[in-house]
């Protein structure tokens, strides 16, 4: 197909550009976790994230240097709209309005039970990059971002499934 070549190079790039920050969000999310969260398992969990998303930010970094000429990624609000890479009822929105990414962290300095708040908005945090995820591994021509975005699904798919079973375990009803 003429062009679609063009449009996944593009697409792998935005993707790229929005899984950073992305990450780097999460990331002082669990850093703060690491400090007040009450129950130890979720410390346990904050310290998978970092660990785990430190490792793709720099793999993502990696790659957008060899691809695109520069391992730095723009200001979420400097993006262009992204079609298929927003969460249901937010279409045609630019990305910064669709994931603001520093949106739950200031909160959470602060959240009280903080186990819940921390839950709470990290489970919204992962959906959205499964989502982002679930829409790059139909769109990419590049095994790498494929393998990467399912990896990125099945992580924080796992996560998630923890987080709302501790949910349901420490805040019955």
């Amino acid at each position: 197909m003429p062009g679609s070549s063009t449009a996944a190079v593009d697409l792998d790039q935005a993707f790229i550009d929005m899984m950073v920050p992305h990450h780097q969000a999460a990331i002082e999310m669990a850093k703060i976790a690491q400090g007040r969260a009450t129950h130890p398992e979720l410390k346990t969990l904050a310290n998978e994230i970092i660990s785990a998303q430190q490792g793709e930010i720099k793999q993502l970094r990696d790659w957008r240097q060899a691809w695109f000429g520069s391992s730095a990624t723009p200001p979420m609000d400097k993006m262009p709209p992204l079609p298929g890479m927003t969460m249901p009822g937010m279409e045609g929105m630019a990305m910064g309005e669709t994931m603001d990414m520093t949106a739950d962290i200031e909160p959470l300095r602060t959240a009280e039970p903080f186990d819940m708040a921390f839950i709470e908005a990290m489970s919204v945090h992962h959906q959205s990059a499964i989502a982002a995820a679930q829409t790059i591994t139909k769109s990419t021509q590049r095994p790498e971002i494929k393998q990467i975005a399912t990896d990125i699904m099945a992580a924080q798919q796992r996560e998630l499934d923890q987080m709302k079973t501790w949910m349901a375990a420490w805040y019955p009803g």
